[in-house]
């Protein structure tokens, strides 16, 4: 009896369908498209949070880099900037211990990201006061007590040279010296998230063969960080405050006052998108960068090898005995 239907032969192959946990999916939320997930893999981490390793470190070197620039613009002195400056290190001792116990339990990536929007948000107010003050043309004023230094009030406004300063005229420096606390107390975050998220995610996600490559690359790229903060320092402090102001002295006059707020308005944008890269990172990465199977093999075939040596040493054993 024919049957009514008969199989035609083709040339199709039924692909096995690869099922992915969603703790190993790039995305956020619901948006989790297809073609993102090729990213779940260690090197392009790597490459995005090596990225922001060494923008992070940029930061603190550049601050030194206009350290005396700062000090020139709003009449600080030593001991104000020494404080601004030791912003930073008060940070972990508040949040190490908090964030390190909410890392181990939560989303790392996305906890890396908001450690990290948070120095974005330092890096744009490092930048605020100028948008506050505005560019500082008294300073271009030839007489020679512009350029004392007072901790408590900015220089007198440009143009009043017929009648001498006093309080009232000038203006209170003290609410940009907070601010400036303020960002670098935030950018502290950096470096918590950096060595309490960012590692150990790394070094959870990849075995443990590899561990010291990934490390050592680590560590090279976040060398650069130091290196970039100065020479962005360099390359803004060459263009006057207001760069659309010609003062008309060089970069070597004493009352030149170059584009301080420039690098942290460059450094806050490019943090700001590789943070966002990295919040698509997945919880954890699959299990094939991270699984030891050669391992695994070495240690089955060991035990299969046991149970025939014990069966030897048995042997000579009673070889012995006999021959006692």
């Amino acid at each position: 009896m024919n049957p009514k239907f008969k199989a035609v032969p083709t040339n199709l192959r039924i692909e096995p369908i690869n099922v992915v946990a969603k703790d190993e999916m790039c995305g956020i939320f619901k948006f989790t498209p297809r073609r993102l997930q090729k990213f779940a893999d260690p090197k392009y981490y790597l490459l995005v949070f090596g990225a922001l390793a060494v923008l992070q470190g940029a930061y603190f070197t550049y601050f030194i880099g206009i350290i005396t620039t700062l000090e020139k613009r709003f009449a600080f002195r030593s001991k104000v900037t020494a404080y601004i400056m030791i912003a930073e290190n008060i940070t972990p001792i508040i949040a190490c211990i908090l964030i390190g116990y909410v890392g181990s339990r939560v989303h790392k990536p996305r906890l890396l990201s908001v450690c990290m929007f948070l120095v974005v948000l330092g890096c744009f107010l490092s930048g605020l006061p100028y948008l506050m003050y505005g560019p500082g043309l008294q300073i271009l004023s030839k007489s020679s007590d512009s350029l004392e230094i007072n901790s408590k009030r900015e220089y007198c406004t440009y143009g009043t040279k017929e009648k001498p300063c006093d309080d009232n005229e000038s203006v209170s420096t003290h609410p940009a010296a907070v601010i400036m606390f303020l960002a670098n107390f935030l950018n502290g975050f950096g470096y918590i998230a950096f060595y309490i998220i960012g590692t150990p995610y790394l070094d959870d996600n990849v075995k443990k063969t590899n561990s010291p490559l990934y490390f050592s690359a680590m560590g090279a790229l976040r060398i650069f960080g130091p290196t970039l903060g100065f020479l962005l320092s360099s390359f803004c402090l060459k263009f006057y405050e207001d760069p659309f102001y010609d003062p008309g002295i060089d970069p070597h006059n004493p009352r030149w006052v170059g584009a301080w707020w420039m690098g942290f308005f460059i450094l806050g944008a490019a943090i700001f998108v590789f943070t966002v890269l990295l919040a698509l990172f997945p919880r954890e990465l699959p299990e094939r960068f991270r699984s030891e199977k050669k391992d695994t093999k070495d240690e089955a075939e060991k035990e299969k090898a046991l149970p025939k040596l014990k069966g030897m040493e048995v042997i000579d054993t009673q070889k012995n005995n006999y021959h006692l």
